[in-house]
């Protein structure tokens, strides 16, 4: 499952990178981190006006929950998307910014109880709204460096299996586009 990621990480960036030619679309890969676990993914982003930008992403998250959730183990992992809203205080080239985030993942979570004596298998899909602010860095004329963090909720809203945790979310981000 790691090989396949990569393997779509690789052709979404080069693709999406080789179809931007205009000003105004921007590609790049970045990496959030949750108390629980790290999602890396790959983003297409399009700037709508000279301070907002409206951003696809695709990622993989792999998660280890430990005793935080329904269950005293609770680790796995999945695939997802999603598209964000970001408004810049200044003009979208750097500076400070703040926007709305709502992923979408497909997750495949392994949990055990009691010392492994009862365990199973979930497969869920969580709805992830979450408020992001952060600040863009110019390294270059081409190259920017974006550091965030992001609050919000984990959401299930199908379970097939049985429940496992959800709740409040909070990840630390950084991203690297072209």
């Amino acid at each position: 499952m790691r090989h396949q990621f990569l393997i779509m990480l690789f052709l979404c960036f080069f693709c999406a990178h080789s179809n931007a030619q205009e000003d105004r679309w921007h590609t790049g890969i970045e990496m959030r981190a949750y108390p629980a676990g790290v999602v890396p993914g790959a983003v297409l982003g399009y700037q709508v006006s000279s301070q907002a930008e409206l951003t696809f992403t695709i990622g993989a998250n792999f998660t280890n929950r430990r005793d935080w959730g329904e269950h005293e183990n609770e680790e796995g992992s999945g695939f997802g998307g999603g598209l964000r809203y970001t408004h810049f205080f200044k003009a979208v080239s750097s500076g400070w910014f703040a926007g709305l985030v709502t992923d979408l993942w497909r997750l495949e979570i392994d949990w055990d109880d009691d010392n492994e004596t009862r365990s199973g298998m979930s497969n869920i899909t969580v709805l992830q709204p979450t408020g992001r602010g952060g600040y863009r860095f110019n390294l270059n004329e081409t190259l920017t460096l974006d550091t965030s963090v992001a609050l919000g909720a984990e959401i299930n809203i199908a379970t097939d299996g049985e429940d496992v945790g959800q709740g409040a979310i909070l990840l630390l981000g950084v991203q690297l586009s072209f």
